[in-house]
């Protein structure tokens, strides 16, 4: 069994495959993960938990979950983590991380919402799909005159077919995923 070690700094956080996995402050370019989470024990974190990822596309922003897979959002940049990562001995497993190819990231953490068809996200270019298929499709066209407010929060409304983007301006920005 590995020692416990508190988690690192950090200023983006997601839970997934069953671990938290933290980024941002200490290195902008790497990823703590705890031990897996057992029930009614303590969330712990061991020294040697860390993926580094690619420097390209700048800091790490955001982290989701999509399909079994962490997707990690840099600000230019799009990665994935696949595998379940190793046991609380520090054996039996690893992740691997890959590059997504595109040239968006994010730059709001706070406008990355999974919904049926994927990930949607704000990137510097408007606003985008990271598809189910890894693949990245620009839909913001219709919405870019509104590309200089930050967006504020996104939500799925279900029953609608819709994602709503809150923003900092005051407009509300919504996408029906139906009739696209």
């Amino acid at each position: 069994m590995l020692d416990n070690f508190p988690s690192p700094a950090a200023t983006v956080v997601r839970t997934a495959k069953n671990r938290i996995f933290s980024a941002g402050l200490e290195n902008p370019n790497q990823i703590a993960y705890s031990k897996e989470y057992v029930v009614n024990e303590s969330v712990n974190f061991a020294a040697d938990f860390t993926i580094q990822v690619d420097a390209r596309g700048g800091s790490i922003t955001a982290l989701a979950e999509m399909d079994e897979k962490l997707v990690i959002f840099k600000e230019n940049a799009i990665f994935y983590l696949t595998g379940d990562g190793p046991d609380s001995t520090g054996l039996n497993g690893q992740f691997t991380v890959t590059a997504v190819a595109t040239d968006v990231g994010t730059v709001e953490p706070e406008s990355v919402v999974l919904f049926p068809e994927g990930l949607m996200f704000k990137s510097r270019k408007g606003i985008w799909i990271l598809t189910r298929g890894l693949q990245t499709e620009y839909i913001g066209a219709p919405v870019q005159v509104y590309n200089d407010l930050n967006i504020t929060s996104a939500v799925v409304v279900p029953d609608l077919n819709q994602v709503r983007f809150t923003t900092s301006g005051g407009p509300s920005l919504v996408y029906d995923y139906y009739y696209k």
